[in-house]
């Protein structure tokens, strides 16, 4: 990827990796609630924030997204692989009765 590329995909990329670890915080809410309706509001609320993260990133080029690395826990995954860990998470979050966030 040129270095004007990166220059002009910056701001884009802080802007998903700010969405990120808000998805991150949502997922980690959802994992200590206890009652459905708890889960149902913040899965809504957690969709909402995973649309606009995808807003953002389609803005990416494709080899910008590519090669954004996301932190998740305190680990460095590449964002492709977060938005299928997203996919299964979702499953997670139907099983506990909350609403699909993909």
């Amino acid at each position: 990827m040129s270095f004007f590329n990166r220059l002009l995909d910056f701001g884009d990329r802080e802007q998903v990796r700010t969405y990120v670890y808000r998805i991150c915080v949502g997922l980690e809410q959802i994992e200590k609630a206890t009652s459905i309706s708890d889960i149902k509001g913040l899965s809504i609320a957690l969709r909402k924030e995973i649309q606009d993260m995808i807003m953002v990133a389609t803005k990416l080029t494709g080899e910008s997204i590519n090669s954004l690395d996301v932190k998740v826990n305190g680990c460095k995954m590449p964002f492709l692989r977060f938005i299928d860990k997203l996919e299964y998470e979702s499953a997670k979050i139907v099983a506990k009765g909350g609403c699909s966030i993909i």
